[in-house]
């Protein structure tokens, strides 16, 4: 992801929590505008393409729908204990089913330690994604269901260390 970037990929950020999380077991759409609030103001804008460009705070990256607009976003973090998550992963309502979350997840992981497992935070309700990364090999982590800001119920999933696509199942 360029700095340039930063301001569409917020956009397709934006769109798909409001596609994603607005859910009868998830939010209000008036809980995800005030979360959003600050990210989509121009100082937020700026922090994520500052962010994205120095990589200090993770790995950013962005799938391209071929003519220059930006439709997908995956955003990938250490942790200080060096533990590996994967931030976030959304894809454009439009080109989701299409392979470009499975091709962003890949190039985003790639560039992780395969010596160390990944983990994720998924929405309970949201049983696609959860399908999604069952097949890059995520596995529900049993007792980890938790709710995110007190709102939005999420399980973490994880991706064993070692695991090698051609073993998954």
């Amino acid at each position: 992801m360029r700095a340039s970037d930063a301001r569409a990929a917020t956009g397709v950020w934006y769109r798909a929590w409001c596609d994603t999380y607005v859910h009868p077991e998830g939010a209000t759409r008036q809980w995800i505008d005030e979360i959003w609030k600050p990210r989509l103001s121009d100082e937020g804008i700026a922090r994520l393409a500052q962010d994205a460009d120095s990589g200090e705070r993770g790995s950013y990256m962005v799938a391209d729908g071929g003519d220059g607009e930006i439709i997908g976003v995956a955003l990938t973090q250490l942790g200080d204990a060096g533990d590996q998550h994967l931030q976030a992963l959304y894809i454009d309502a439009a080109f989701r089913s299409h392979g470009v979350g499975s091709a962003l997840a890949r190039a985003a992981l790639a560039g992780l330690d395969p010596a160390r497992p990944v983990d994720l935070e998924v929405a309970r309700f949201n049983r696609g994604a959860q399908r999604f990364y069952i097949r890059l090999g995520f596995k529900a982590v049993p007792g980890s269901d938790a709710l995110w800001r007190g709102v939005l119920p999420v399980v973490t999933m994880r991706r064993p260390a070692g695991w090698c696509e051609t073993l998954a199942p």
